[in-house]
């Protein structure tokens, strides 16, 4: 059964990120610290809207990823297609660019800091759909850094705990 909102779920990669937000949460509580506070590190306003611009962000890569990859995902994985088939190309183009821009304005909030990253999260993520993931060494090099880039906001951010969390 290919509903839209299941299939949306399924394009945006949801269990991927959950991993984020327990990524990030886990380090607030236990490098950015002090651990016994965290009660108080999960309420925390801006912990919450760097979390949310984060998840926002890498759903927007992942829609994007998928959609560059229509021809060879209509090969190689045809039943699994979700842009063109349940999704249209043009409302995931409008989605990707609505969670990006919804995900910068959120960084924007937090600190101008964490816009910068998240502005030089989203070019990296659509530069590596359209071009670096063909790209042996540099599409692996790029994935590292996004994926490391997800604690160097928060670094960046919490920066009297960077010697717990280091960049």
């Amino acid at each position: 059964m290919n509903l839209p909102i299941i299939s949306f779920f399924r394009l945006i990669r949801w269990k991927n990120l959950l991993i984020i937000v327990f990524t990030q949460y886990l380090a607030k509580v236990f490098l950015v610290g002090p651990a016994f506070y965290w009660k108080n590190h999960l309420l925390d306003r801006n912990q919450f809207l760097i979390t949310l611009s984060t998840v926002l962000i890498a759903a927007a890569g992942y829609i994007i990823n998928d959609y560059f990859d229509v021809k060879i995902d209509l090969i190689n994985k045809p039943n699994e297609v979700i842009i063109g088939r349940v999704i249209k190309r043009r409302w995931a183009i409008i989605i990707h660019q609505t969670l990006n821009v919804l995900g910068v304005l959120i960084g924007f909030i937090v600190a101008i800091k964490v816009f910068f990253i998240n502005i030089i999260a989203v070019t990296s993520l659509w530069f590596y759909a359209e071009r670096f993931k063909r790209m042996a060494f540099v599409g692996n090099v790029v994935v590292a850094a996004l994926t490391g880039a997800s604690l160097v906001v928060m670094a960046v951010y919490y920066p009297g705990s960077d010697l717990l969390i280091n960049i």
